[in-house]
Parts: C-alpha cells; sequence; structure tokens
C-alpha cells in the first residue's frame, strides 16, 4: 500500500511539474557550455506574440494561428519520437506524453489569458 501512495505522489508531483513547465516555459538544456539555455516560451509570452497578432487580423484568427501552430509543434515531436521504432518505445512514449502534455497545456493557458 505504501509503494502505491508513493507511486502516486511521485506521478502527481511530475504532473504538476508539467502543467508549470507548459504555463511558465520549460527549460530546454542545450548541450553546447557558456550559453543560455534555450527555453519555451511561457503561456503568457505566448499570448502577447498572440495579441500583437489579434491586432491586424482579429482575435479569433488569430487564436486559429495559434492552435494551427501549437498542432504543428505536437505533430512535430510525434514524428521526432517515432522515427527510433519499436526498439525505442520506452523512452520514447513517455518523452511524448511528457511534450504533449506540455505544449497542451500552454496552448490551453494562452487561450485562456486571452480571454
Amino acid at each position: 500500500m505504501t509503494s502505491q501512495l508513493d507511486s502516486q505522489g511521485w506521478a502527481l508531483q511530475m504532473a504538476a511539474k508539467m502543467t508549470r513547465w507548459g504555463i511558465d516555459g520549460a527549460p530546454i538544456p542545450l548541450p553546447v557550455a557558456g550559453r543560455e539555455p534555450v527555453r519555451l516560451k511561457s503561456a503568457a509570452e505566448l499570448a502577447d506574440t498572440c495579441r500583437r497578432r489579434a491586432r491586424t487580423v482579429g482575435l479569433a484568427q488569430a487564436i486559429d494561428e495559434l492552435i494551427e501552430d501549437q498542432a504543428r509543434w505536437n505533430a512535430g515531436t510525434g514524428f521526432v519520437s517515432g522515427i527510433g521504432g519499436f526498439a525505442f518505445l520506452p523512452v520514447q512514449l513517455p518523452a511524448a506524453i511528457t511534450a504533449t502534455w506540455i505544449i497542451q497545456t500552454r496552448l490551453v493557458a494562452t487561450i485562456a489569458d486571452l480571454y
């Protein structure tokens, strides 16, 4: 029973961390020493970009473009995680789920920020 609670606690912590990365932006480590790490934009930063776009095309069109852009991000992560095939599935599946969770959380938080 204790090990089940420990695993649930770990899963909840991981879910909270992925959600926070989606809202606040996720760090992406670079292999080059001495360079500033790349970071996935936060939902607020993405909303600011979307607001600037909305001034020219309207809010509804800007949100449609945002959704299309985030769908492309998701498709790209799915493609990259599927390259290794069945042999790398134990590593690729959690990575793909994490990437999807972060991208979708950021999309929802951005749309919520816009409204």
